[in-house]
């Protein structure tokens, strides 16, 4: 969605992007200890947010942002029985409180989980199972909601083209003007 969304304003504007950092990371797929992870995932967010904005872009769209590491990291603690520590929660809270208020806007692809499980068979991607995808979801929305973010929702019930058109809309809006 990011690289479609990417060549409609590319059109006009020097755009930036970053990829999804976490089809770069050099862990296992379900290590035990997840901090490490998430530490890479955020640090490495950050980092490359901040390496694309020093080219000074008009528009940077992110694949994910750091509200995704955060949602996840959040996630996962509540969901293992094994108490994660109190200092690796501050670490990351900080490192997300920190960046979380860069953003101008994030953008909320939404689908029902269902159709979604429709539209990508499992063994074509990495899916989640429903129920991982549902309590992301809430923790996206309890985030959201608490941390009043600058947030645009766009429901992925449309073609690829559509939902870019979405975006493409929502952001022009808010923020760029002849």
């Amino acid at each position: 969605m990011a690289e479609e969304v990417g060549k409609i304003f590319g059109l006009k504007y020097r755009v930036a992007e970053v990829d999804d950092i976490r089809r770069k990371h050099p862990f296992d797929a379900n290590p035990g200890d997840r901090f490490p992870l998430q530490f890479f995932l955020f640090s490495s967010q950050i980092n490359q947010e901040h390496l694309e904005a020093q080219e000074h872009p008009e528009i940077l769209l992110c694949d994910r942002s750091i509200l995704d590491h955060w949602a996840d990291w959040k996630w996962q603690t509540q969901k293992i029985e094994k108490a994660h520590s109190t200092d690796e929660d501050q670490i990351l809270a900080s490192l997300y409180r920190f960046w979380v208020r860069k953003y101008d806007l994030l953008i909320w692809i939404r689908g029902e989980i269902k159709t979604l499980f429709d539209r990508f068979p499992r063994e074509s991607f990495d899916l989640p199972s429903m129920e991982e995808l549902r309590g992301i979801e809430e923790q996206f929305t309890r985030i959201i909601h608490t941390d009043e973010l600058p947030i645009l929702e766009v429901w992925n019930e449309h073609s690829l083209d559509e939902c870019a058109q979405q975006i493409v809309r929502g952001i022009s809006e808010r923020f760029l003007t002849d």
